[in-house]
């Protein structure tokens, strides 16, 4: 997971600096966006809110709160779900919002005083006084466009919903990023970029790394470069949602990622299909929180891992030689001793080409203790 999780970040920031020359039929209903964000309805909003407010014991300040926030949406479809995706037209990207609507007009006029009142501008456009800027609606077909720039009004979604993948279906909120949408040369860019920050973090650390360990770090720098270039190049989807299971009283905070069909990367992530845990027993169904994972690793990411473990390895053990707190070199070697056998294990663990753990947190309500 942590392989993904931080070229994860660079990719979703990437995808905000992608912008490039796409054709006018990519505001149709049968392509996807560049990146696109769901929300389930309101109303599976609100029954979630008010489930986990239960279960934390403020349910009576939840009713109130959900109470006042459903006055407010007024004019809204609280049973169809609400996003935004952004899209490219003519070397500019379109972030476009869209919110289902049953009587725009009530809505906007019940928030008047915050936005001032709608000017027409034609077409169905509407300008609305924003906190910065204007801001600009157009309803069609049930749905309320939102958009920062009028011009981005246009060629909209016939079915915003279809952008969305079924994600509101699966998630309360959630972010999707189809990087092969993202323009090849502007990904390359990005690339560039990415190995030139390398390259000055480097020559800022330089004087603060010996030979033995500047070796090490650009090893492990190139690495973990590599791995980065290989998500934007062959990854096609990374999704990250956040789910109430109210039946079931359970939060899950899910990542994926998909790669393209025969590369590298598709090769690496097949090897999870067959990754089997020794340590499902972690997943105690009263527990308050748990965690099991699971993965096999491909060669390559063995040896960027052993390499990552001998740089923590020598880092921690100069530490303990410069710990003023270790009152002799008996307390420094003992020290010494602990730290290299809990890496030996984890090094004796990646080499076999898997990793695998678990973990759950126990809340005694009774005996007012927390058991790890």
């Amino acid at each position: 997971m942590k392989k993904f999780l931080k070229p994860l970040l660079f990719v979703v920031l990437a995808v905000v600096a992608a912008f490039a020359p796409l054709t006018r039929a990519q505001a149709q209903d049968n392509l996807k966006p560049v990146a696109v964000v769901s929300l389930s309805g309101l109303n599976e909003v609100f029954n979630d809110v008010t489930a986990v407010t239960k279960w934390a014991g403020m349910d009576a300040n939840a009713g109130l709160f959900i109470a006042l926030a459903r006055g407010f949406t007024n004019g809204l479809d609280q049973n169809r779900p609400a996003g935004a995706y952004v899209v490219m037209e003519n070397g500019q990207p379109k972030v476009i919002a869209f919110v289902p609507v049953t009587n725009l007009a009530a809505f906007l006029d019940m928030h008047k005083e915050q936005i001032g009142a709608p000017k027409d501008l034609g077409d169905g456009v509407l300008q609305l006084a924003g906190a910065r800027q204007p801001i600009y609606v157009k309803e069609q077909g049930g749905w309320a466009f939102v958009a920062q720039d009028q011009q981005h009004l246009t060629n909209l979604m016939k079915n915003p919903r279809l952008a969305l993948e079924g994600l509101e279906k699966r998630y309360d909120i959630a972010i999707r990023v189809n990087i092969q949408n993202i323009p090849t040369e502007l990904r390359d860019v990005a690339v560039t970029k990415l190995k030139e920050g390398y390259e000055a973090a480097m020559q800022q650390q330089s004087g603060q790394l010996d030979a033995q360990q500047r070796a090490a770090a650009e090893k492990l720098g190139k690495n973990s470069i590599n791995s980065l270039v290989q998500l934007i190049e062959e990854a096609d989807q990374v999704t990250v949602g956040l789910s109430i299971d109210t039946q079931a009283k359970q939060i899950f905070l899910e990542g994926s990622a998909t790669a393209k069909a025969g590369t590298e990367l598709a090769g690496k992530m097949a090897l999870l299909a067959d990754a089997k845990s020794a340590f499902t027993g972690f997943l105690i169904p009263d527990a308050a929180a748990t965690l099991n994972f699971s993965q096999k690793m491909a060669p390559d990411d063995v040896e960027q891992m052993l390499g990552m473990l001998k740089m923590a390895r020598e880092q921690a053990l100069k530490q303990i030689d410069n710990d003023s707190k270790l009152p002799d070199q008996n307390a420094r070697t003992a020290a010494k001793d602990i730290v290299g056998a809990l890496l030996d294990i984890v090094k004796d663990t990646v080499q076999k080409g898997k990793i695998d753990g678990g973990a759950a947190l126990v809340l005694d309500a009774d005996a007012d203790e927390v058991q790890f």
